[in-house]
This record gives C-alpha cells, sequence and structure tokens, in this order.
C-alpha cells in the first residue's frame, strides 16, 4: 500500500491540559485544535505505531540493556528517575507532538480555505481500495490490523488530514524567504557546526619516551617554523624530512586533510582547532602512534561543499519477502521504471510525473520528486559518488539500493553552497516554530489527558 508519510517537526509548544466529563469512548476527543479532531481510536493507533518504530529503531539497545521490557505494562515501568515519568508518559508525549504538527496545520489549511486536489483525493481513495482489499485477502478486521476502535472511515480521515497539514506546511515553508546575509551571519555564529578545518600533517617518529621524543618534539617545531606558507608544506616535507621509503609512497595531497567539521575531528584537534582567532599557519604538537604529530591549519571558515538538485523516486524493499530478496525486488521494480522513463522520450518533465505516480517517498512524491540544494549524501549506497563525480550531467539516471528499497535518482545540477542550505532550513525552522506557537493558540490546541490516560 503506497504510504503517505507524516513530517514530524519537534517543538515546544506551551499546552494546556483539559478534562471532560462524561463516559469516554473510542469517539471521545483526545486532541483538539479549532473543528479539528483526533479521537482515542485514532491516538492509540498513533501510540502503537511509535511503539512498533521504537523497537524497531533500538532493538539491539533494548536486548543489551534492558531499560524496557514490552512484556510488562509500560505505566509501571519508570523511564526518568527525577522526575517519576514512565515509558508510558514518554510514548504518549511522543505521540502528541507527532500529532500536533499536522493537526494544527490541517485546521489553518481549512481556515484559510484549502482543500484536497482531484489527484490527493484519489490517492487517499486508492490506499482505502488497496486496504479493503488487503483486509478482505488476510480474511482480517481493520481493528485486526491497526488496534482497537479503529474502522474505515478513522483511517480516511486520518490519510485526509495528513495530506492537507502536509500540502500546508511546504506552501509555508517554500513561502519564508531566507536572505544570504542572514544566512552567512547565523552560520558564522556557530563554527562548530558549519565551519570547517583544513590542515597539514606529519608524524615525526620517536622511539621512546626520553630522549628519543625530545628529539621528535624539536623537530617538529623547526620545520613548522620553516614553513611561512602552509601551501608549501608538503614541498617542504618532501625536501627536507621524508626519507626514500616515504619519498616512494608519496603522492601530492597524502599529509593534507580539507575541510573537516568539527564533530569528525579527533578530540585533540577539536579542541585546538576551533579556538578563537585560529588562523592559516597555526600549528599544534600532539602525541601519535609512534611519535609526535605535527598538525598545521590551512584554512578554517565556511567549507565549498556544494549541495544538488535531484529528482528521486524510491521503491521500498518488499516487506513481504525481506531481506537482501526484497531489495533485489524492489531494485527490479525500479529498473523497470527507469525502462518506462527511457521508452518515453526521457526528459526530466516525464521523470517528474513517474515519481509522483509511483515514488513512495512522502517528502517529495507530489512534486515530482525534487530535492532542492540538498546534500549528496543519504540516499543510498555508492550514490554520493555518483552526484558529486565530476562526469555528472543533467539528466542522468542511475538506480542504487540500500536496506530499505531501490532509489532512483535524475540528476539536475549543482545547488547553493551546502552550508547556506543548512543555515536557510535551520532559520525557516525557527520561523516555522514560532508560527506553529502562535497557531496553536490561535486554534486553541488541547490535549485531553483524561481521554489518553485511557490508552496507558
Amino acid at each position: 500500500m503506497k504510504k503517505i508519510l507524516l513530517f514530524i517537526l519537534v517543538f515546544a509548544l506551551t499546552v494546556s491540559f483539559f478534562t471532560s466529563c462524561g463516559a469516554i469512548s473510542d469517539e471521545s476527543p483526545a486532541i483538539k485544535v479549532g473543528e479539528t479532531i483526533v479521537n482515542l481510536a485514532e491516538f492509540r493507533y498513533q501510540y502503537n505505531g511509535n511503539i512498533s518504530s521504537f523497537k524497531k529503531k533500538y532493538a539491539s539497545r533494548l536486548e543489551s540493556t534492558k531499560e524496557l521490557d514490552f512484556s510488562k505494562p509500560l505505566d509501571e515501568q519508570i523511564r526518568e528517575e527525577k522526575t517519576g515519568s514512565t515509558w508510558a508518559d514518554y510514548f504518549v508525549d511522543v505521540t502528541v507532538r507527532s500529532l500536533q504538527n499536522y493537526c494544527i496545520l490541517a485546521e489553518d489549511a481549512r481556515v484559510n480555505g484549502e482543500t484536497l486536489s482531484a489527484d490527493d483525493i484519489a490517492m487517499v481513495d486508492a490506499q482505502i481500495e488497496s486496504l479493503n482489499a488487503h483486509l478482505a485477502n488476510k480474511n482480517i478486521t481493520v481493528e485486526e490490523m491497526f488496534g482497537e476502535g479503529m474502522t474505515v472511515e478513522i483511517y480516511r480521515s486520518y490519510l485526509e488530514r495528513t495530506l492537507l497539514g502536509n500540502n500546508r506546511y511546504y506552501s509555508i515553508i517554500d513561502a519564508i524567504d531566507i536572505p544570504y546575509e542572514k544566512s552567512l551571519e547565523y552560520a558564522n555564529s556557530k563554527p562548530e557546526i558549519y565551519h570547517t578545518l583544513s590542515y597539514y600533517f606529519y608524524e615525526f617518529k620517536a622511539s621512546d619516551y626520553n630522549a628519543s621524543y625530545e628529539e621528535a618534539r624539536n623537530a617538529a617545531n623547526a620545520f613548522a617554523e620553516s614553513v611561512t606558507d602552509p601551501k608549501d608544506f608538503e614541498k617542504l616535507l618532501y625536501d627536507n624530512i621524508l626519507d626514500e621509503t616515504e619519498k616512494a609512497e608519496y603522492n601530492e595531497g597524502k599529509y593534507f586533510v580539507p575541510e573537516v567539521y568539527h564533530s569528525n575531528l579527533n578530540r585533540d584537534l577539536q579542541k585546538w582547532g576551533f579556538e578563537i582567532g585560529r588562523k592559516s599557519g597555526d600549528y599544534t604538537i600532539v602525541a601519535g602512534s609512534d611519535g609526535l604529530v605535527l598538525y598545521m591549519c590551512s584554512d578554517i571558515g565556511l567549507p565549498s561543499y556544494l549541495s544538488y538538485d535531484l529528482r528521486h523516486i524510491f521503491i521500498p524493499s518488499d516487506e513481504n519477502v525481506g531481506g537482501s530478496a526484497g531489495v533485489k525486488q524492489a531494485e527490479t521494480d525500479a529498473m523497470k521504471i527507469v525502462s518506462e522513463w527511457e521508452n518515453g522520450g526521457k526528459g526530466e518533465e516525464l521523470f517528474a510525473s513517474l515519481a509522483t505516480k509511483y515514488s513512495y517517498d512522502g517528502n517529495t512524491s507530489k512534486n515530482g520528486g525534487l530535492y532542492k540544494n540538498t546534500s549528496a549524501s543519504g540516499f543510498a549506497d555508492n550514490s554520493f559518488d555518483w552526484i558529486t563525480s565530476e562526469e555528472r550531467a543533467f539528466g542522468d539516471v542511475s538506480v542504487f539500493t540500500a536496506a530499505d528499497g531501490a532509489h532512483i535518482l535524475f540528476y539536475i545540477g549543482e545547488g547553493i553552497p551546502l552550508w547556506q542550505s543548512t543555515a536557510e532550513e535551520a532559520l525557516k525552522a525557527v520561523e516555522f516554530n514560532e508560527l506553529m506557537d502562535d497557531l496553536a493558540n490561535k486554534y486553541n490546541f488541547k490535549i485531553y489527558s483524561n481521554v489518553i490516560d485511557k490508552i496507558k
């Protein structure tokens, strides 16, 4: 069944808790935003879904730590000793935060007169049709598949509201404009996130911790002082320091490491490299594996890494097959789509239409699989090298696989610097979260805790 994936943007909201009188049933409201309501049955469905996702994601960790036992009641297992909150409280909180986003946005869309398009409705109809066929084939009920109280009507409402909320989210995000100067100021204010360190290095060997180490330190200091321009580091190293074996194994750039983010540096370089005032030509000497390593700063600042514009079609691994066989089936299905694209005359417009038709990527399937100014990493195995290759040209298409399935990529071209793209996303998130705070108050976001407590 084709999935509509719910985006989850976690942010802080000031939430009032309300109680209601009367009997509680599966139709009782658990969350209410204006006229948009999530009842207990749907909340339970989302709650159990979050637990299932957590089990899969942290299976190995839970097996070793035993910090959570799903065979026992979650409301009897303490998660935080200081507050006394339980694991049931935690999963309720996760569910509230995931639901509140699309509920607020769906209500805002409704108030602003936005509705689902004919294609959106057709997509929901197709999912409901697939659901009914699956239930009939397995001879099971909706409750057996989705949990207590769930009906086809509630599931349809969930799909429509999620899709409406998603549409509203992207219309808001696309309307936020972040000037270059603001992105630059923001990135420079957070060097440990956005800046990179480029450096030269060489290990001066020492056989013991006494005289040999003193000799190594003296040699490292003397060599460093002889370098007036870091760009000459390797040439001076080759001419004055390397032995014959090292010269035979040398190739240009062997002792140079470009643009490394703070998080990817070892502890010594993290502290030294990102000290205030660090500049080209500065150096430090630290203990290495066989002696003392000289590190010389070549440059520190915003990196040259580019973002890329791509179109993407995702075909998930066949869950009924599983494992490598499931991935192989996804790859086969992906190759059929590529053949359809080739036989149809190729081109970006055709690829976009196929992405809308076939892709399970909930982030981009509605906009033709388009990723603008995105990182080259994160799609699939070996896709990074393909995207960043100097030979890559507009219109190139290739299929890659990962544990989750097959990914078809259409290369458009290079985008803005990656740091700028990332900074813009962060600043847009700030503005979006501020707007969501306002909308939560405007539409009187409510949580009915006495109803939600029934699922614990």
